[in-house]
């Protein structure tokens, strides 16, 4: 009786859950999730060997740091941030370009080397992390087996910070547009470069966005995506029309010139957009 008192509590955990991944559209749950957040997949947050048990209604994942195995991350054009011999934890910077953009972030916890070309980080034998898995997520590890910084433990979707964290820049901006491309596949569609890049600004125009002023972004966003071809059209034969095809283009250019000038003068905070971005990182 008590098993299945058990069980239904899970059933509606978990038809609570999915629920508010199909219909919650709230930022902080799709870009600050919670950890309780039945879609979210459980990350290894450093590189090592994988020991898993079971301890009554859920899993146990230990993962150890070999200390035999180093990680090497290439310098290239940035600077480092630490001198050889330094600790170093999960996330922390260890080297960036002189603007402090493309910064580089330790994977793992361990001591620090510095060459000419590259960090290398060695870790400590006391680097053991260990994850407390609820029992109704899908396992994707098993015993003995060897797992990188930012791999998933569980099925479910990635925290997009975590992963940012503990892989880098390049490996969320793939994984986005991967499962963006798995979409249209599964639905056997091609996608072109150019409307890959409109959803994935469509996914996150909301997170410069005032909670107070997203409807009407959302709002003026959409009437421009939808009439902009037609009054483009309509802007453009009027004008022909009047002053001829030459004139018309070059009328359209320096209107174009003089729209984007008024708005970075309205709106100094767009100017510094990619600042934010880069900062961010």
């Amino acid at each position: 009786m008590a098993d299945a008192r058990v069980m239904k509590e899970k059933e509606q955990e978990t038809e609570v859950n999915e629920a508010q991944i199909a219909v919650h559209w709230k930022e902080e749950q799709y870009f600050y999730p919670s950890a309780k957040f039945i879609g979210q997949a459980y990350l290894t947050d450093i590189s090592g060997k994988v020991n898993v048990w079971e301890e009554g209604d859920h899993y146990v994942v230990q993962v150890t740091a070999d200390d035999k195995e180093n990680v090497k991350l290439s310098l290239g054009e940035r600077k480092a941030h630490l001198a050889t011999g330094s600790d170093v934890a999960i996330g922390d910077v260890v080297a960036a370009l002189e603007d402090g953009s493309e910064p580089l972030v330790a994977p793992m916890a361990g001591k620090v080397e510095i060459t000419d070309k590259a960090v290398i980080i060695t870790p400590t034998k006391q680097s053991v992390l260990r994850y407390e898995i609820p029992g109704f997520k899908q396992m994707l590890v098993k015993d003995g087996d060897k797992v990188v910084a930012g791999q998933r433990l569980t099925n479910g979707s990635i925290n997009l910070h975590d992963l940012m964290r503990l892989q880098g820049v390049e490996p969320t901006q793939r994984y986005i547009m991967n499962q963006i491309l798995q979409i249209f596949a599964g639905q056997g569609q091609n996608i072109a470069d150019k409307h890959l890049e409109i959803i994935v600004r469509q996914m996150f125009i909301q997170v410069g966005t005032p909670d107070e002023m997203r409807g009407r972004v959302n709002a003026v966003d959409m009437i421009f995506i939808g009439t902009s071809n037609e009054l483009g059209q309509f802007e453009s034969g009027l004008t022909a029309q009047w002053f001829g095809a030459v004139p018309a283009v070059v009328l359209g250019g320096l209107g174009t010139l003089l729209v984007t000038g008024l708005w970075a003068w309205n709106f100094p905070e767009l100017r510094r957009a990619g600042e934010r971005s880069q900062s961010a990182e």
